[in-house]
């Protein structure tokens, strides 16, 4: 009996451990189940951030060319302003020298004017002696005239 008892109980406890580890064969297919379909979810997630990137590296590669185009108008926008506003900077001074080569003129003019004019006093200086020379003699003589007239 003895026997009989303990095979029982072997029998019982091989018959627990049957049904354990059905249970266990179970919860490891269902976890295989959720494991396999949250890897084909998270393929799938992962294929959507690809093509997210990938349409994102698109829109920052046309956003990099429509910078770069951006800035090689600016820069021909900037180079032909400096073309334009060299050019009027240089008809602008070619405009000073003129001026200042009409002033010049004028000053030579003028200075030509002075020298006339200092011909003239010069002349009206020679005239100023001439009288006052003449002037002179004629005092005298009129000075010697009047002690003759005294002596007489």
């Amino acid at each position: 009996m003895a026997e009989e008892i303990d095979l029982r109980f072997l029998g019982e406890q091989i018959r627990r451990l049957q049904g354990d580890v059905r249970q266990v064969k179970s919860d490891m297919a269902q976890m295989r189940t959720d494991v396999g379909g949250d890897l084909v979810a998270l393929r799938h997630d992962m294929v959507a951030v690809k093509a997210e990137q990938s349409r994102a590296d698109g829109r920052l590669e046309a956003f990099r060319e429509t910078v770069d185009d951006r800035f090689e108008q600016q820069i021909e926008l900037i180079k032909s302003s400096f073309r334009s506003l060299s050019q009027e900077i240089a008809t602008f001074r070619e405009s000073v020298d003129d001026r200042f080569k009409s002033i010049d003129g004028r000053f030579a003019s003028v200075d030509g004017r002075f020298e006339s004019i200092d011909g003239r006093f010069d002349s009206v200086d020679g005239r100023f002696e001439q009288q006052l020379e003449l002037i002179k003699s004629s005092f005298k003589t009129l000075s010697q005239e009047i002690a003759t007239l005294k002596k007489n």
